[in-house]
């Protein structure tokens, strides 16, 4: 019985001892540039990371050598082989094809027109999970503000439809203002409106997107059997609403839409505060499915300004949500009730009529970290902040 025991409490060792950690950096092989939000996946392992906006990632691995699928809708996927932990610097080639032989601006209405079309018939494909959500706030060089959020969520084909909070926590620190509701830019916000006339509607994912936007084919690009188009936009009334679309031509799936826009213009609380130079960035991802829609996988929504005060310098104020969707059925789990999206639900005293779980925090395998974010976090967690509202 000893002996047994014993074996035992070798093998839950050596299965914590043998995790180990990679970190690296993708760039382009051609610029040198880094390469955001590069998938970075585990050949028969169920586990991967998501490189941050300076390419940067870190990941968790059983054993070494190890084999990395590395991908990115810009480049060309590849598979690479590591024996060690020294820091990794991985290259992907650009991938790009020719350009049609058709006329370019056709091609491109084409495509979205097809797009569009393709949400309309599985507008009623809905699925269930969870979404983990984090929200930081920067004044200048600072970090103030931290919220995460693990909630139930019903997810349609053209965005988020309705959430239920399971777990939240929030910390920050004195600062001159605060953004309690920022989740709702990500909970009410698509990518189109499948309820409206598609062809007088002046959305880009529409029938005809051509009534109010310029659009511009930037590149083709392949990647192994899938081909994909680049489109970039510009919004004709508000030429600063801009953005790009990348579809599949093959089966005209989206598999990636951003948008930066003044369309929406936050109000200080602070009547003596001022928030200019305003500009809200959206971005939502999709995993292409077999014989289907798109299934969102995340959604990443950034506001920037500049906050004035009399007789003080301009602060810059940059709010970042990033979004992800995970463990995603089709049957919706018993006894969850779904909510809209609302601008007066204040998150905070949402995450305050919860109870603080620690131990959920702290031993979660499904919220990933970027090592930027994971530096940020550890900060608020030393100072004792979740939890509790700090006040110095």
């Amino acid at each position: 019985m000893k002996n047994s025991v014993l074996l035992i409490l070798l093998c839950v060792f050596h299965s914590s001892f043998a995790q180990q950690r990679l970190s690296g950096k993708v760039v382009d092989s051609v610029t040198g540039q880094p390469v955001p939000y590069a998938s970075i996946a585990v050949i028969d392992a169920n586990s991967g990371a998501t490189s941050n906006e300076l390419g940067e990632f870190d990941l968790s691995i059983p054993s070494l050598p190890i084999k990395l699928i590395v991908s990115e809708l810009a480049h060309v996927r590849d598979t690479v082989e590591f024996r060690n932990t020294k820091f990794l610097s991985i290259k992907l080639a650009p991938a790009s094809v020719a350009l049609p032989e058709v006329q370019v601006d056709t091609y491109v209405e084409t495509l979205i027109r097809q797009a569009y079309r393709k949400l309309q018939n599985h507008r009623s494909q809905t699925r269930y999970g969870k979404a983990f959500y984090r929200q930081t706030t920067g004044l200048g060089e600072e970090t103030s503000e931290v919220q995460e959020m693990v909630w139930e969520a019903k997810v349609n084909s053209v965005g988020i439809a309705g959430t239920a909070l399971s777990q939240g926590r929030y910390a920050e620190k004195k600062g001159l203002i605060q953004f309690k509701s920022f989740s709702v830019y990500t909970k009410g916000v698509d990518i189109t409106n499948l309820t409206t006339d598609s062809m007088s509607s002046k959305l880009l994912v529409s029938l005809n997107p051509a009534i109010g936007h310029t659009l511009h084919l930037v590149r083709l690009n392949e990647d192994g059997e899938r081909k994909t188009a680049e489109i970039e936009f510009v919004n004709k009334a508000k030429p600063s609403s801009r953005g790009s679309i990348v579809i599949d031509v093959a089966n005209y799936q989206i598999l990636r839409f951003r948008l930066e826009t003044s369309a929406f213009q936050l109000k200080s609380p602070n009547p003596t505060l001022k928030l200019k130079n305003q500009i809200m960035n959206f971005e939502w991802l999709f995993q292409p499915t077999v014989n289907s829609t798109s299934n969102l996988t995340s959604v990443k929504v950034v506001f920037q300004a500049l906050m004035s005060k009399p007789l003080q310098k301009d602060v810059t104020v940059r709010v970042s949500s990033v979004t992800s969707l995970y463990d995603m059925q089709q049957t919706p789990p018993t006894g969850v009730m779904y909510g809209p999206a609302s601008i007066e639900i204040d998150d905070l005293n949402t995450i305050k009529k919860l109870p603080y779980n620690a131990d959920f925090w702290r031993n979660s395998t499904t919220i990933k970290r970027t090592p930027v974010e994971e530096d940020i976090i550890k900060a608020f967690e030393r100072s004792g902040a979740f939890g509790t509202i700090l006040s110095n």
